[in-house]
């Protein structure tokens, strides 16, 4: 009677185990990359649905006054709001997580993260500085109380320029 060994060897099994570990060890980047630019494209989204429903609220006469220099105090408020009168259905929320910062083309924890809104120089609420009012990405690095503008997000996380 001839015995048969049957199974795949210790060397077999090392050999696939690494090989696993090599592609696992390729793809991991790239899907975590792939995860941040899609939090900072949703984010992109956001502010701009959010400068949208800003423009048609104050377009329909309604004035945006006593704002102060806390971007995310003003942007509570503010979209509060425009979600009473029914110009937004809700506010949206930041992802939070890594964000892919194209100026360097790294990822950067952003944790704490929201929407506010920046005041104008001069003249906020008046006719000539309507458009003056910009939503800001708040990134949670600072205090919290000043943000990056949408064209300037626009400008640094989707397209890489400084």
């Amino acid at each position: 009677m001839c015995k048969y060994n049957r199974g795949f060897t210790l060397v077999e099994l090392v050999i696939v185990i690494a090989v696993i570990g090599i592609l696992a060890g390729l793809a991991i980047p790239h899907f975590l990359d792939s995860q941040a630019k899609t939090r900072t494209a949703r984010a992109a989204a956001d502010m701009r649905t959010l400068q949208s429903a800003v423009e048609q609220y104050m377009a329909a006469g309604n004035t945006i006054d006593g704002l102060t220099d806390d971007q995310k105090a003003n942007g509570a408020k503010v979209f509060q709001d425009i979600v009473a009168k029914g110009f937004l259905y809700a506010v949206p929320t930041a992802p939070q997580g890594d964000y892919y910062y194209a100026v360097s083309g790294n990822r950067i924890a952003l944790n704490n993260c929201s929407y506010g809104i920046e005041k104008a120089s001069s003249g906020v609420g008046s006719s000539e500085n309507k458009r003056k009012i910009t939503v800001s990405f708040i990134n949670g690095l600072g205090t919290g109380t000043s943000g990056v503008p949408y064209s300037m997000f626009i400008e640094q996380y989707i397209l890489g320029n400084w």
